[in-house]
C-alpha cells in the first residue's frame, strides 16, 4: 500500500515538474515571438509558481526578467478588453517618481506623492494634461505605499502603472486581487534617477481604450 503510495506521489510531482517546464517553454516562445499561448493557464502558473520557475529559467542559463515580462504581457492581453469597457472617471495612471528630473522643484504631498509645478524639466506636465484631458486621475508617486493609500482613498476600478519590470509585475498582480483591472507599462531604461519610459505608447493606450477625442466625465 504505501509502496503504491509512494510512487503515486512520485508520478504527481513528475507531473507537475513537467507542466511547469511546459509552462516555461510557452512563456519563453511568448516572449521571443510575441505569440500569446493560453494567456490564463500561463499566468495562472507564473503567479503561483513564481520561485520554481524561476529556478528553471536559471537552470536553462535564462534570465529571470523574461518571466516577469510575459506575465505583465499577458495580463496586459487577459485586462485589455475589459479595461477599454470601464470609464475613465474609475482609471487612475500611476508613475514613479524617478522619471522626473534631478532638478525637479516639485513637493511631495504625503497622500498623494509629487505635486507637479509644471516646470517642463520632464515630461510628466504634458503627460497629465493629455490623461487629464481623457478624465483620468494621474499621480506621480515615490513608492509603494504611496500607491496603496491612492487605491484604499480613491477605489479606482481600473489602472495603468508604469514601473520597472519586477516592481510592476508584482504590483499588477497585487491589484489583481483586489479586483482592480490592471494595465502595466515597463520602464524603458530602469534605475533611481531620470528613468525612461515610451511616453507615446502610454499616451496611444490611453487613445486607443477612450477614443480619438475626450469623453466627458
Amino acid at each position: 500500500m504505501y509502496e503504491i503510495l509512494g510512487k503515486l506521489f512520485l508520478y504527481i510531482i513528475a507531473g507537475f515538474i513537467l507542466i511547469l517546464i511546459c509552462v516555461v517553454i510557452l512563456a519563453i516562445v511568448s516572449y521571443k515571438y510575441n505569440k500569446t499561448i493560453f494567456p490564463k493557464f500561463i499566468l495562472f502558473f507564473i503567479d503561483n509558481f513564481t520561485n520554481i520557475i524561476k529556478k528553471i529559467l536559471k537552470v536553462l542559463g535564462l534570465n529571470e526578467r523574461i518571466l516577469y515580462q510575459v506575465g505583465i504581457e499577458l495580463r496586459n492581453k487577459i485586462n485589455m478588453e475589459s479595461f477599454r469597457k470601464i470609464p475613465p472617471k474609475d482609471k487612475i495612471i500611476v508613475l514613479p517618481q524617478c522619471i522626473r528630473s534631478i532638478r525637479c522643484p516639485a513637493r511631495l504631498d504625503p497622500k498623494i506623492g509629487i505635486i507637479c509645478i509644471k516646470c517642463g524639466l520632464c515630461k510628466f506636465k504634458e503627460i497629465k494634461e493629455i490623461a487629464e484631458k481623457y478624465g483620468y486621475r494621474i499621480f506621480l508617486v515615490p513608492g509603494g505605499r504611496f500607491v496603496e493609500r491612492i487605491i484604499l482613498n480613491l477605489k479606482p476600478k481600473a489602472a495603468i502603472g508604469v514601473a520597472c519590470l519586477k516592481d510592476l509585475y508584482r504590483a499588477m498582480k497585487e491589484v489583481n486581487k483586489h479586483g482592480i483591472v490592471a494595465i502595466g507599462l515597463p520602464l524603458a531604461k530602469e534605475g533611481c534617477v531620470e528613468t525612461l519610459f515610451d511616453i507615446n505608447e502610454l499616451i496611444r493606450l490611453i487613445i486607443n481604450t477612450e477614443g480619438e477625442h475626450p469623453r466627458p466625465c
